[in-house]
């Protein structure tokens, strides 16, 4: 729930919070000393809050006040960074800290003696500060598992590229000529620093994006959200133009490894069985080239377009998010997890969010969406009904009995699905939900029938052929 905010909460909280102070000096001198340390250890341990400026002094707050303090930061963290995200908690934090600091002036460093005057005065220049114009940041993360040999290359916001002689960033360097051996020291530190920072990202590849923020770690957060969201959809495209084990990841994520087991029978106990298997990503992302299937390519330029889109219809935002969790399950290696990820992508697609029968509407309109036969779309109405039991299961118990070709099945029909409303008419033309909704409905009540032949056909994710 978020949390209410004013602007008169946080005048409240800094007048409060002097009210608190003014009456521990009038308690100081009757407290029994205890050495410098000893009660700011004992606040801290008990949840207090301390922060300090070198020309504004520090307030060590207890534990009701930072308590108090924490909500309004978060609050306020709300309030400044609305849905974009655009400024850190840390950047709100350290803007209240410095106008509490300068309202309560302990240092006695402001020429204005009025309290009340510079609260207000401070609670102005918050307000200008959270409110200024975002930068403009250029934000390089490193990431793995793409095909060297198709970079550089631009999907959606992100240009990802191999770091070489010509786009190794390093700190710039501020030579200058000193006779200080103290001085020349550092910059020969500084200069050995630049190299092998240099030396340490050359050679890697990189995502590239510009982010409007207000300070760098909102950045960073920004692109880590947008590039793991690029790098999902990029996975859900992976055996459409590489290999099968292809993945795209970020470092610290599922890295390819050898890994081995032990078995042996409980009779026989030192005649022990060595199996050694590989695990995580194998294969190398490409990216589409001349000899890709035309269709593949037309669906891949397609999302490249959305994902750059500052102004995509409710469609397809639904068609994005269900491509992101389309290309999660193509990754997810446990078998629940891929199948939860595979049916909320579908169901992401197809499920009008005001459904009442939701088992119904996903059965229903995966079998009208994908299959001609009649005959066909009851067998698999029954099978889909079947995945919603056990995806209901996974989701509300946390567990549930999914076969290998369950999993292969659901991941099946989700791609083909989203593949479709890429590619296929009339899915293609339309920009609205309600475009999709009426297209249901005609469906459902014996429209017109369309017919399934549009998916390329080297990597064509065929329902009536499920694998498993």
């Amino acid at each position: 729930m978020k949390p209410e905010f004013s602007w008169d909460q946080l005048s409240r909280f800094i007048i409060k919070l002097r009210e608190s102070i003014e009456n521990q000096e009038k308690r100081g001198g009757d407290e029994k000393p205890e050495g410098p340390f000893v009660p700011i250890i004992r606040k801290w341990t008990e949840g207090a809050a301390l922060f300090t400026r070198d020309e504004l002094g520090g307030v060590l707050l207890d534990t009701d006040d930072a308590a108090e303090y924490r909500a309004c930061v978060k609050a306020l963290h709300l309030f400044a960074a609305g849905k974009h995200g655009q400024i850190s908690r840390g950047a709100v934090e350290n803007a209240f800290q410095t106008a509490i600091l300068r309202s309560l002036n302990i240092t006695n460093s402001d020429p204005e003696p009025d309290f009340s005057i510079r609260l207000e005065r401070e609670i102005e220049e918050l307000k200008r500060t959270l409110k200024r114009k975002p930068e403009v940041f250029i934000v390089r993360l490193e990431v793995h598992g793409l095909d060297l040999k198709t970079l550089p290359r631009r999907f959606g916001l992100m240009t990802f590229y191999l770091a070489d002689e010509n786009t190794v960033p390093t700190p710039e360097a501020k030579e200058e000529e000193t006779s200080d051996p103290q001085r020349q020291k550092r910059l020969e530190s500084n200069r050995i620093l630049r190299e092998r920072l240099r030396a340490t990202i050359k050679g890697k590849t990189f995502a590239e994006i510009e982010v409007e923020a207000f300070d760098r770690d909102a950045a960073v957060s920004l692109t880590e959200k947008t590039l793991q969201g690029t790098i999902d959809v990029l996975n859900y495209f992976g055996e459409f133009f590489s290999d099968t084990e292809a993945r795209v990841f970020l470092p610290g994520e599922a890295a390819p490894c050898r890994c081995i087991t032990v078995i042996s029978r409980k009779a026989e106990p030192g005649n022990n069985v060595f199996a050694f298997a590989n695990k995580g990503p194998i294969g190398l992302f490409s990216f589409p080239s001349t000899d890709s299937s035309p269709k593949g390519v037309e669906a891949f330029e397609r999302v490249s377009n959305l994902l750059a889109s500052c102004n995509t219809s409710d469609l397809e935002d639904r068609i994005l998010s269900a491509l992101k969790l389309a290309g999660r399950a193509c990754t997810d290696d446990r078998n629940d997890s891929a199948f939860l990820h595979s049916c909320i992508s579908l169901e992401t697609l197809l499920s009008n969010k005001d459904q009442g029968e939701i088992m119904l509407a996903f059965s229903l309109r995966a079998v009208h969406l994908l299959f001609s036969d009649a005959t066909m779309r009851m067998d698999w109405f029954k099978k889909m009904k079947k995945y919603y039991g056990l995806r209901s299961r996974l989701a509300h118990a946390g567990t549930a009995d999914i076969s290998d070709s369950d999993v292969a099945n659901i991941r099946l029909i989700s791609r083909q699905a989203i593949f479709m409303m890429l590619v296929t008419e009339p899915f293609n033309r339309m920009t609205k939900g309600d475009d999709l909704e009426r297209w249901f409905e005609q469906r459902l009540l014996a429209g017109p029938v369309l017919e399934l032949d549009s998916a390329p056909d080297a990597q064509k994710p065929d329902p009536d052929k499920p694998t498993g």
